[in-house]
């Protein structure tokens, strides 16, 4: 690896040239071998993969009707219906999850930067709102790997959590809909409590 200016040697993790003081530019945005377009394009084909084996299962029922049924119409053609979508999308979110929670970081304090905006952006959009069930979980996964990847890239970068303890408890909660509703439960049992006896201590 050499400067782009002076043609020096550099590693990757310099950000300044040693020899010229040039700033470094590793990737441009173009570049196939930038470490985030590759991590885009591994995350779209994970996607793909996963959309052709549940297509192709379809294709098989599909095909393996007999011919008195394809003929009288006794079992229709398995088409791609709203449940069908629904499995696919679990597995696409399942398989990313995995992928992004095992991804190796790059070194290039630039592109770690980048990754860790990527990475906030993805956990927003991903992340649970508080009254959301159990159901939407595998949105959940996903949000969890890309709050997971933030945090290993501020560890390589040096970068402090700043989160609150607040922040933390409701994070925590927002993953975890049993313990929340529990809370919720308990909560609302020593408000009842307390309103009846604050009641019956004034009415006493």
């Amino acid at each position: 690896m050499k400067c782009n200016q002076c043609k020096n040697p550099v590693t990757e993790t310099d950000v300044i040239c040693q020899w010229c003081g040039a700033e470094l530019i590793m990737y441009s945005s173009q570049d196939e071998n930038h470490p985030i377009k590759k991590l885009q394009d591994d995350l779209l084909a994970i996607e793909q993969n996963v959309r052709e084996k549940v297509q192709l299962k379809l294709d098989n029922k599909n095909n393996n009707l007999s011919t008195f049924d394809k003929i009288f119409g006794t079992k229709p053609d398995f088409d791609w219906d709203e449940d069908l979508e629904n499995q696919a999308i679990q597995k696409i979110t399942r398989s990313q999850a995995k992928f992004i929670n095992t991804y190796i970081l790059p070194s290039n304090p630039k592109v770690l930067e980048e990754l860790l905006e990527i990475a906030l952006q993805n956990y927003k959009q991903y992340k649970p709102n508080f009254w959301d069930e159990e159901d939407e979980s595998y949105t959940q996964l996903l949000s969890k790997a890309w709050l997971n990847l933030s945090k290993r890239c501020k560890k390589k970068l040096g970068v402090k959590n700043t989160d609150t303890i607040t922040q933390k408890i409701a994070r925590h909660l927002a993953y975890s809909p049993n313990l929340r509703w529990t809370i919720i439960i308990i909560l609302f049992f020593i408000v009842t409590m307390s309103f009846f006896a604050t009641l019956k201590y004034f009415s006493g």
